[in-house]
């Protein structure tokens, strides 16, 4: 069983490197984006381009918020979580958890239907 990740370090970097550790968010302040590896545990690498229609960055000085929620519609995990002060929160264990697979399905159908994929 592929071990879930349930926090993310920021790492402040100029570029994007090909290999994302797990556990850490990639913010890349000059190309406005963040990427990492996907928080189920298997490995897909997330974009999250930032501006305001995309994903927008908040920093406290120590802990690092992304929103809106991360949807990985397109990965055979069909996870969807959010970000919040570097921690994992997951909107729903279903989706994230590849053993249901019918579900994941229906998720992925409907998303298909509202954005044409």
């Amino acid at each position: 069983m592929v071990k879930r990740i349930e926090k993310l370090r920021p790492v402040y970097v100029k570029q994007i490197p090909d290999l994302l550790d797990p556990g850490l968010l990639y913010v890349s302040m000059k190309y406005a984006i963040c990427a990492h590896s996907c928080a189920c545990g298997c490995g897909n690498k997330v974009f999250t381009p930032l501006g305001l229609k995309d994903w927008q960055l908040y920093y406290d000085g120590v802990t690092i918020t992304l929103t809106p929620s991360i949807g990985n519609y397109n990965f055979p995990c069909c996870s969807h979580y959010f970000i919040r002060k570097n921690k994992i929160v997951w909107v729903n264990d279903t989706y994230g958890n590849s053993a249901d697979k019918p579900k994941r399905k229906r998720k992925q159908s409907v998303w298909g239907k509202l954005f044409g994929k």
